[in-house]
């Protein structure tokens, strides 16, 4: 509902300047992610040796200082290696950055410590940042700073910031443009789907608020599984972006929430707030799904009208807390936020993806509305077909939608990918030892990538040094095959690798590890590359370990990357390549289901004989083979 204001006058009175000189008062914090304690005293959790926790959607605060940071090559993160006695670091990579704000006053100083020179080359806006081996300083005055890697991985280990709440910033980074320490505000209507990240979502606490990418939601958990698996105490909210409503009196907020069964208080474990300033908020009921008795609650859609007259921003925080005795799961999806006159855009299910099978697309869109679709690309009409039932895709198709109210309203247009992998594809666990050259996987370049063996050890090897001279070698790879991955919950990848010949380079600047789907993905994983000691040309054998589990419900492959120039050309070994799947429950097969069993997708379709995947069997989430 629209709503009409008069213009409104502000008059600015002129301070005084205050007599005399004041020394002002300046404080100085430290932001640790080397140590557990130092992660722990930002009120992070230390991620398991070996595993990390992506920090893009998080603000990271200590005193008036927030860290935030953003993706490049690969997902900013806390990758803690599990070795020596500082096992961990704040990763940002190629293209992505890290952002100092003070939320009054002027960042004064600035000292960073990386745990490597090889893995530090920042460069500052505003100001310069200078580096001096594994240390790099700041000085200046300024409200925001962003630090920008030229090149290479940087791996920071501390950060320590001087700040003065009282000064006035002199110096700016801005180009042009808002000033950068000014929050997004987005434009109604607004959409999330939360199924494989936050997108323009955030949240302050990124190890209890995260993306379960095989199931397809936002998801927020006080259990902690592995060796010491236990409940732990904390909070965190996943807030909206904030979003413009000055020109509307009431919008509507719509999501679908699902919870399982470990909750005490749910009404006051798993809440919604919509917030009008930074301090000034207040709770909203919605619709709850029935608790179950053991195991999961089916998706329930909740929608929640929110007279919003008085204010000109608001967004929305979903709050979750947890304690030793009690830490239920609350799943979330779906978030959009309308006002009257719009139309939301139809959905698919299944999601957009990659299948090894065809697949049979429902659309779905809002009461009494009519759905026009196409499927060679163009946009629809309300000249296109009109959706009836349920399309078959049995080769690689985009599906496009639009949805048209009875008033003559239309929705934006949606848009799924479904790709067909045509290629033989294989399940998990998959091995590869290459006794047999590259046996089950595939090279594109065999003049760089050769097998061999030593001492027992079978590997494939790639070089750019052909001929008896160093050569410019881009993208000579070897790949896995497809891997199907629709029927785990978490997957690993390990091999074992070696290095030699790089000198004084970056290795991580000419080999890559990448996950590919038929589609485009094509994300760089996270290499921890062995140490050549001081005098020697060559590393020993080390395993690296990887988690896939992000990747889980897809259908992909692995890729090692080598690459190589005239005045660099190393040599990578690769041996003993493994991707493992596991999953968290499970049956064989189901032979049939008695009466009263109840079973669903998990878009919440009942499902009369459920086939290969998952699905929620009497309350359970269940994986049937």
């Amino acid at each position: 509902m629209k709503k009409f204001t008069s213009l409104k006058l502000f008059v600015c009175a002129a301070l005084m300047a205050f007599a005399g000189t004041m020394q002002a008062a300046s404080t100085t914090v430290t932001f640790d992610f080397s140590t557990a304690d130092g992660v722990t005293a930002l009120g992070l959790t230390m991620p398991d040796s070996g595993a990390y926790m992506e920090t893009s959607s998080m603000t990271i605060t200590n005193g008036a200082i927030s860290v935030n940071t953003t993706d490049g090559s690969t997902a900013s993160r806390i990758w803690n290696t599990g070795k020596g006695s500082m096992p961990s670091a704040l990763r940002i990579y190629s293209g992505g950055t890290l952002k100092l704000t003070v939320s009054s006053g002027a960042i004064t100083a600035v000292t960073m410590t990386a745990a490597s020179k090889n893995n530090f080359d920042f460069t500052s806006s505003p100001g310069d940042f200078t580096i001096d081996g594994t240390t790099g300083t700041w000085s200046g005055s300024a409200a925001s700073i962003t630090f920008t890697p030229a090149s290479v991985q940087n791996r920071i280990r501390t950060i320590v910031v001087t700040y003065d709440t009282d000064a006035t910033p002199t110096d700016s980074g801005e180009t042009g443009g808002d000033d950068p320490a000014e929050p997004t505000v987005a434009e109604l209507p607004y959409s999330e789907a939360l199924t494989s990240s936050f997108g323009t979502m955030t949240t302050n606490n990124a190890t209890i608020w995260t993306i379960a990418s095989n199931y397809s939601c936002a998801k927020a958990t006080g259990y902690k599984k592995g060796d010491n698996s236990a409940n732990f105490e904390g909070s965190a909210v996943l807030y909206t972006p904030w979003l413009n409503v000055k020109d509307y009196d009431e919008v509507t907020l719509a999501f679908d929430n699902c919870i399982n069964a470990y909750f005490n208080d749910l009404e006051n474990e798993a809440t919604l707030y919509v917030y009008t300033s930074e301090t000034d908020s207040t709770q909203l009921t919605f619709t709850y799904p029935d608790a179950p008795s053991s195991g999961w609650s089916e998706f329930v859609s909740s929608s929640t009208d929110v007279a919003c007259a008085d204010a000109e921003q608001i967004r929305f925080g979903w709050v979750y807390t947890s304690s030793s005795s009690s830490a239920g799961t609350w799943e979330l999806r779906n978030v959009s936020v309308s006002a009257e006159g719009y139309v939301a855009p139809p959905t698919f299910s299944p999601e957009a993806g990659t299948y090894t099978d065809m697949v049979e697309v429902t659309i779905s869109a809002g009461e009494d509305c009519t759905i026009y679709y196409t499927i060679d690309g163009t946009e629809p009409t309300t000249s296109s077909a009109t959706y009836t039932e349920a399309i078959v895709i049995d080769e690689t198709t985009t599906v496009k939608a639009i949805a048209e109210d009875v008033t003559g309203e239309l929705s934006e247009v949606a848009t799924a990918e479904y790709i067909i992998v045509d290629a033989d594809t294989v399940s998990l666990d998959y091995s590869e030892d290459f006794a047999n050259g590259i046996g089950t996987m595939t090279n594109s370049n065999d003049k760089v990538w050769k097998q061999g063996s030593y001492n027992g050890t079978n590997y494939m090897k790639g070089s750019g040094y052909l001929n008896g001279a160093n050569t410019n070698v881009e993208e000579a790879l070897i790949a896995t095959p497809w891997l199907d991955m629709t029927n785990v919950t978490s997957a690993t990848l390990s091999f074992d690798h070696c290095i030699g010949y790089f000198g004084d380079a970056d290795p991580a600047t000419f080999l890559k590890v990448t996950v590919g789907n038929s589609g485009e993905l094509e994300d760089d994983l996270d290499v921890t590359f062995p140490t050549v000691e001081d005098g020697k040309n060559w590393s020993s054998f080390e395993t690296c370990e990887i988690d896939l589990t992000q990747y889980c419900g897809q259908v992909v492959r692995i890729i090692f990357d080598y690459n190589s120039t005239t005045e660099t050309a190393g040599t990578w070994e690769i041996a003993n390549v493994k991707v493992t799947g596991q999953t968290e429950t499970g049956i064989n097969e189901v032979k049939f289901l008695s009466n009263d069993a109840r079973a669903y997708d998990l878009q919440g379709r009942r499902v009369a004989q459920p086939t290969k995947g998952f699905y929620i069997i009497n309350g359970q989430k269940v994986l049937v083979k």
